[in-house]
């Protein structure tokens, strides 16, 4: 399987998978009352967005884990070997650059669920603590940046340019890039679908 093919064909599952669960877990979500709980300091038409289901991100972390799969398995039936060889040929370093990040955006998945078992299980509004969940930010975004530092991965391609070399500006430019960009979603996400909207 070219590595193009798969590239399209695992955004496409993923997509379909997050879809079509989106029947199942979202109902699910109503009948264990996981529901958003509005505080009453916001405008008075929030009101009508209580119960909104929370926790919807399950979708998302089952269906890149599910696709990701279904993407190695099939390109293995076909004889491919899409993480060796391909139309380009991928070495340790892009290995370390796909399996880091899979991990990383489910680690981040697994932190927006805790926030939000927290806030159903307890009935608030508030999940996790700003410190808890900086700090759950910061250990999963470091180790990600140590696993693309030690494979050599410090590289950021300049369109015109070519590959850079960021040397020790990596580490700062990696945690910034991750962090406001994780952060910047989680602040304009809400009751008013608006995360669908900004990672559209």
């Amino acid at each position: 399987m070219k590595i193009w093919v798969a590239l399209i064909f695992g955004v496409l599952l993923s997509f379909l998978i997050a879809f079509l669960l989106g029947f199942v877990i979202i109902p699910w979500l109503r009948k264990l009352h996981f529901g958003q709980t509005i505080l009453d300091i916001g405008p008075a038409w929030h009101k009508s967005k209580q119960g909104t289901p929370v926790m919807g991100g399950l979708m998302f972390i089952i269906s890149i884990i599910v696709s990701f799969a279904v993407v190695l398995i099939t390109d293995k039936l076909l004889g491919g070997h899409i993480l060796t060889s391909g139309s380009v040929v991928i070495g340790d370093d892009m290995k370390v650059k796909i399996f880091a990040g899979l991990l990383m955006a489910v680690a981040f998945g697994l932190i927006g669920f805790a926030d939000d078992f927290i806030k159903v299980s307890k009935k608030r509004n508030l999940g996790l603590t700003i410190a808890q969940k900086t700090g759950a930010q910061i250990l999963v975004m470091l180790a990600y940046l140590a696993a693309l530092y030690m494979s050599g991965n410090t590289y950021m391609f300049i369109p015109f340019v070519g590959n850079v070399d960021l040397k020790f500006f990596f580490w700062i430019f990696g945690a910034a890039v991750i962090y406001l960009t994780v952060n910047a979603v989680n602040f304009t996400d809400g009751v008013d679908g608006l995360c669908a909207s900004v990672t559209s």
